[in-house]
């Protein structure tokens, strides 16, 4: 059965309104819906990329739950946004540079989807805790708060957060890496000469 699904305006909104006032931000998520726009054929059926990289694998065969591939979709584009503030970008680019300088006596073994979890497992760890508020980054990206108070992610917002940093870690997800430095570089270049 072939299954077709239309991203929408919907899929490329961050869950949490970090962006604001952050062109950068704002910028990578116009490259982002641009790119996650795109189709990608996946067992018998056409998804946005937005989709393949924000469902498990396992589960990217299946007609998914509207809300749950909204939701994961929403993820992803958070995590896209989150690229363009300081301590994002500078993940983003530890990330690509160690995907795209790969040590030649690693090539054997080297799985650029394993560096870029292990990468995403550290930044989101208790232990590096980034901005000294304690806890994870995952939840204080998505902003699920409850009285004042960041709530735990869900399941499905880990799985989609992996998914999508192991897919960073994919030649496709090196292109997108490329392609928000480049616009970053770009848009840093206009504001000096402006």
């Amino acid at each position: 059965m072939r299954i077709s699904i239309e991203p929408t305006e919907e899929f490329f909104k961050p869950l949490s309104d970090f962006v604001k006032d952050r062109p950068r931000c704002n910028l990578f998520l116009e490259v982002w819906k641009e790119y996650g726009s795109q189709y990608y054929n996946f067992q018998d059926g056409y998804y946005p990329i937005v989709l393949h990289v924000a469902l498990p694998e396992d589960k990217a065969g299946e007609t998914p739950h509207q809300e749950n591939y909204l939701h994961s979709a929403r993820v992803v584009s958070t995590l896209v946004a989150w690229f363009g503030t300081n301590n994002g970008f500078c993940f983003m680019e530890k990330l690509r540079e160690t995907l795209t300088k790969k040590p030649q006596s690693l090539i054997p073994f080297y799985s650029g989807r394993a560096v870029a979890l292990g990468l995403w497992a550290y930044e989101n760890s208790l232990i590096r805790s980034s901005g000294g508020h304690g806890g994870r980054l995952l939840p204080r990206l998505i902003g699920n708060t409850v009285d004042g108070q960041i709530q735990d992610s869900t399941q499905l917002e880990v799985d989609t957060a992996e998914n999508f940093m192991g897919w960073l870690g994919s030649d496709d997800g090196i292109e997108l890496l490329a392609l928000l430095k480049k616009a970053s570089d770009n848009y840093f270049k206009e504001r000096k000469f402006a």
